[in-house]
């Protein structure tokens, strides 16, 4: 609710292997956009927002254009207070 009221949009891409990995692990995270790609690094997610790791949050700004990208949680300054 926290990420809800910054007005922010958090969308994390996973790259597991197994779709039942992915979707237990992102059970765990608050936020809707939460992606998944079979083919992992060779995907049309990963091509197009440019990952190169996982786990990969990607914050999108009021003009819908990136403004972050972060291996971890923790790096995003935005949500420490939120966390």
């Amino acid at each position: 609710s926290e990420i809800e009221k910054r007005d922010t949009r958090l969308i994390s891409i996973a790259a597991d292997s197994d779709q039942d990995i992915y979707k237990y692990a992102a059970a765990g995270f608050p936020w809707g956009d939460k992606l998944w790609d079979e083919k992992m690094f060779e995907g049309e997610n990963f091509k197009n927002y440019g990952i190169i790791g996982t786990p990969t949050y990607i914050m999108i700004n009021e003009e819908g254009k990136i403004a972050g990208k972060y291996a971890e949680l923790e790096d995003i300054k935005l949500l420490k207070t939120a966390l």
